[in-house]
Order: structure tokens, then C-alpha cells, then sequence
């Protein structure tokens, strides 16, 4: 099902504008089989990088998981105006056999000068195998970014525990000598009904206090630091941002499931679509999308194209037209166009969907009539989001995968196999 994944991403050839040469120290720290494997019922990745065009203060990466994706914002609050806030919250354990390429995609996006990393939570394999994976990671991050500080992160108690026991984290920090944020410590003191959300989740209160203790370490890791010091390195493909804040959001849903077919979504509406479509949609179809601010021109959109396409097997891929391209005219179809011809050429069983959105501006209107005619002269399923169904993207998105995959508004025989670490709290 699962096309091998090293074939896949290590490939030369690329569909963005310009060859490159990538930094390949993420090899050495790979397992043998670095294919994707689903971990829950909802496999999630979330980033932004936030004042990207900013520059001369310094940069800050946040590594974690559903309680990263909370207290990031606390640290971004307090730290607002002296440094630059990026994260990457995700559902993956450092034992996931594509972390570190996942993990290499988001160090690259920017020259770092502190990132705080935690993993753990997401235990899906015996404690000996994590740790050692936990300390793979570690030790690939400081031989990536050696001029980079490094801060780890501790890992908080679940609900019905009375502190968090696993010493991983702790031990690590002590073993290579960096600074540890002690959240375990924080947390477990506290009264359970008061300060947790639900089992591994918290209140705002509690996600402030988090967030306060991070910063503390940020700021004790940034002394000195100004804009004569900073971290320079860039690494090639350099991205290229037309906004203040990117995003790149993954999500699959019902991943373990084997019955009904799998629609990945990409463009607009698509990360929010998904979780909106979730249950309605999902007794039709299981539900992936990929949503970024990144411009299909931009060099490490190829990149971040492929990995997820990689992560499960797709019988369509609905391409929704985003909006504000920082190319567009020839230089945005062709970009499209090399797409197009990379998933012919390596997902020729997977059909794909145009969808195109009217607009008042004028390069849109020409993309949807570009994407008209691509589908027309390719004989593939097109659909238009126009009018009232801007309004209401979501069920315009339901009604064109119902249409697009023939199927009736029923119930299709799709059991959803949730999870309960969803990245902002529980999840049916």
C-alpha cells in the first residue's frame, strides 16, 4: 500500500523552481525503514512559525506535543517584542519511524537560535525502545544545529497519577548537560479538578504556569544573544515567506482504519475542513489533509508536498486553489504542473480532484481558469467554490467528495477509531 518512503523523499528530482543540495545529517539518525507507520486513530502535526519575516532578534523553536501546541502561546505572550516564536506540536513519539525526516523539514525552516524539545507523552513503544529514540533525537538536533541552544523539556503527570514517573527526559538533560525545565515538578503539586482539562490536558491556569517556567529557560539560554550573534546558517532550500506567520498543519484521521476510501485534502479550507468534516463526513469517507501558507513556487513546498503524501495510502487527492500565490502566472502553473506530473508518475492509482474558488482578484480568476482547463484537457472531476458556497466552505467541500466519489449522503460503514489525545484536547 505504502509506497517505500526513503524512495520517495530522497529523490532528485523536485517539482519547485530551482535544484538544490540538501543537508543529509538526518540520514545517519533514520532507522533502516523510515516508512511511515499510523500510531493512533488521529495522527497530527501542526507548525507555525510566527514573525517569520522579522528580523534581529533572536529565534526560538518549541518542540512537543498537545501540551507544546497549548503552552506555546503563553511563551509567545511573554516573550512578545525579544524573541521570535516557531512550533512544532505533533501526535508523533520520537520511536515513529519518520520523525527525524519530520523533524528535519521543520529545523530547517528557520535559523534557530534556542528550540526547548520534548517527546514522550505519545508513548506508543516499550520504554527501553523510546529512550533510546528520545536520545537519537536529541543528539541529531546538536550535531544539525550546533550553534542552536538547546533546552529540554519535562514531560507533565496525567490526571489520575500522582506525578510523572518516566525519568527520561531528566536523565537525558543530565547526561548531555543542557538545561531542563522541570513541568513534572509544576504540575503535580496541583489539585486535579481545578487545573486539568480532561486525563492528560490543562486549564489555562496551569498551561500559563508551563508557559512561564519555558520562558524563564528561553530567557536564561538568550543572554547575550543580539543581533551581531544571532544564528546565520540557512539551509538550502531556503524558504521563502510572503507573510509574517506560516503554517503548515497535517492531520489524518481514522489512520488505522482499513475500510472506506481515503480522501487527503490540500490547499484551502483543508486542515479545518477535515476536523469539521470529521464526524459528519466520516461514516462516508476517512479524511487527511495538508494546509499550508506556503506557495506551491516556493522551494520547500516539494518537500513538505511529498512527506505528506507519504504518510498513508490516498485514493483522491482533492486539491482545493489557495488564495494571495506569491508567484502565480506561468511561474505558479508551472509549479503546478510538476506537481501534477509527480503524482501521475508515483501515485497513478490515486485519482485527483480540481477544485478552483472565484475571486475578485485578478490572478485568482486566471489560476481557476488554469485549473479549468488543466482538468478539462486531463479529463479530471472539477468543481467551482463560488457565491453563497464561500460562505460555507465546509459543506461545499462534503458535498464535492460526495459527489466526486459517487456516493450517496448515508451511512457508508465507516466506524471511527478516534483517539484521545487530539492536539487540543480530547477527542471523541
Amino acid at each position: 500500500m505504502l509506497k517505500r518512503f526513503a524512495s520517495l523523499l530522497f529523490c532528485c528530482a523536485v517539482f519547485a523552481a530551482g535544484a538544490h543540495a540538501e543537508d543529509e545529517t538526518y540520514k545517519k539518525y533514520q532507522p533502516e525503514d523510515p516508512r511511515p507507520q499510523p500510531q493512533e486513530g488521529i495522527d497530527w502535526s501542526r507548525f507555525s512559525m510566527y514573525d517569520a519575516r522579522q528580523e534581529g532578534r533572536p529565534k526560538v523553536l518549541m518542540i512537543g506535543d498537545s501540551i507544546c501546541n497549548a503552552n506555546h502561546r503563553s511563551v509567545k505572550e511573554i516573550l512578545n517584542g525579544k524573541y521570535d516564536i516557531s512550533f512544532w506540536a505533533s501526535s508523533m513519539d520520537a520511536t515513529d519511524p519518520d520523525f527525524i525526516y519530520a523533524l528535519n523539514l521543520v529545523l530547517e525552516q528557520a535559523p534557530y537560535d534556542i528550540i526547548t524539545y520534548n517527546n514522550g507523552l505519545h508513548g506508543h513503544k516499550p520504554l527501553a525502545q523510546r529512550v533510546k529514540a528520545i536520545e537519537n533525537s536529541i543528539k541529531f538536533i546538536l550535531e544539525k544545529m550546533p550553534n542552536s541552544k538547546l533546552i529540554i523539556v519535562g514531560t507533565t503527570p496525567i490526571k489520575d497519577q500522582a506525578e510523572q514517573t518516566d525519568r527520561t527526559l531528566p536523565d537525558l538533560a543530565k547526561k548531555f548537560n543542557l538545561p531542563f525545565v522541570d513541568l513534572n515538578a509544576i504540575m503535580a503539586p496541583l489539585d486535579r479538578d481545578k487545573y486539568w482539562s480532561d486525563r492528560y490536558h490543562f486549564k489555562k491556569p496551569a498551561v500559563d504556569m508551563q508557559g512561564k517556567a519555558i520562558a524563564q529557560e528561553i530567557e536564561r539560554a538568550g543572554e547575550g544573544l543580539n543581533s551581531s550573534n544571532l544564528n546565520k546558517k540557512v539551509f538550502k532550500p531556503a524558504p521563502v515567506v510572503k507573510e509574517n506567520v506560516v503554517h503548515s498543519n497535517i492531520v489524518g484521521l481514522n489512520t488505522k482504519s482499513k475500510v472506506g476510501k481515503r480522501v487527503f485534502m490540500t490547499g484551502s479550507y483543508a486542515h479545518g475542513a477535515a476536523w469539521a468534516l470529521r464526524e459528519k463526513l466520516g461514516k462516508q469517507v476517512n479524511l487527511s489533509a495538508w494546509e499550508t501558507t506556503k506557495c506551491i513556487t516556493d522551494p520547500d513546498f516539494a518537500r513538505m508536498f511529498k512527506y505528506a503524501m507519504t504518510l498513508l495510502p490516498y485514493d483522491y487527492v482533492l486539491y482545493i486553489q489557495p488564495g494571495d500565490p506569491h508567484k502565480a502566472g506561468k511561474a505558479w502553473e508551472k509549479s503546478f504542473i510538476q506537481m501534477m506530473n509527480f503524482l501521475k508518475k508515483d501515485y497513478p492509482d490515486t485519482e485527483v480532484v480540481l477544485c478552483a474558488v472565484e475571486s475578485s482578484s485578478k490572478e485568482l480568476n486566471q489560476i481557476s481558469k488554469f485549473l479549468q482547463n488543466y482538468a478539462k484537457r486531463n479529463k479530471m472531476q472539477f468543481f467551482m467554490m463560488s457565491g453563497d458556497d464561500k460562505k460555507k466552505p465546509n459543506e461545499f467541500i462534503s458535498k464535492t467528495i460526495l459527489k466526486a466519489l459517487k456516493i450517496s449522503d448515508g451511512d457508508g460503514g465507516v466506524v471511527q477509531q478516534s483517539s484521545a489525545m487530539g492536539p487540543s484536547g480530547a477527542v471523541k
